[in-house]
């Protein structure tokens, strides 16, 4: 009996460790990539970014470059289905003088569109302002220069170098992490994450803030 027992045992823990090793594979498998936006615009110095585009990742990185190129990703289980609430959100870029705008609406809700994202990835001059907002998603900022307004209600906010006037950032449920921070005025809060401020230069006006 004790020999049945192991035998069992040890067939039921090859089992699972098989199908455990199968599961990453298969849930790779089903998230599918396509690019369904790619622009670039050739822009002024010290010119002016606003990306509103509710529940996106936001990937941004700077440059020498006098352009702004946007690209938006979609990753989904589903492509079709993940296209047709993207197409609902109306998401468009537009120029006016030496201010580009990124923007778009909620969209409408398919029962199983849970299982894909919108990932914005954005190459902007270093010496560009820049005001993001975002839904639930995450931002992502390289190095700037320029103003920096960072606002998203449950992801998170990480940035690597933020040299501005003017530093403002605000998360409700997500954390936020800075590597190096260097302005004359810095407001950050989070409701409720937490706050990782890496180098911090002398500024004239810092407020950090968590309510968690």
């Amino acid at each position: 009996m004790q020999r049945k027992t192991r035998r069992f045992r040890c067939a039921l823990g090859c089992l699972i460790a098989f199908l455990a090793s199968l599961a990453p594979v298969r849930a790779g498998e089903e998230q599918q990539r396509e690019r369904v936006l790619h622009e670039s615009f050739t822009v002024p110095a010290a010119g002016i970014l606003t990306v509103d585009v509710p529940g996106a990742n936001i990937r941004l990185d700077s440059g020498n470059r006098d352009q702004v190129q946007i690209e938006i990703w979609l990753l989904a289980a589903n492509l079709e289905e993940a296209r047709e609430t993207y197409d609902t959100m109306n998401i468009g870029a537009a120029v006016n003088g030496d201010e580009i705008s990124l923007t778009g609406s909620e969209g409408s809700i398919l029962a199983s569109d849970s299982d894909w994202s919108i990932d914005v990835f954005l190459h902007v001059p270093r010496d560009f302002h820049v005001a993001v907002r975002t839904g639930d998603g995450d931002i992502e900022i390289g190095h700037l220069d320029g103003n920096v307004n960072l606002r998203t209600s449950g992801g998170n906010i990480v940035a690597e170098r933020l040299s501005g006037g003017r530093v403002e950032i605000a998360t409700g449920d997500g954390d936020v992490q800075i590597e190096e921070i260097d302005a004359p005025q810095v407001s950050i809060e989070s409701s409720y994450g937490d706050l990782r401020l890496g180098k911090a230069h002398s500024t004239s006006e810092m407020q950090l803030r968590t309510t968690d």
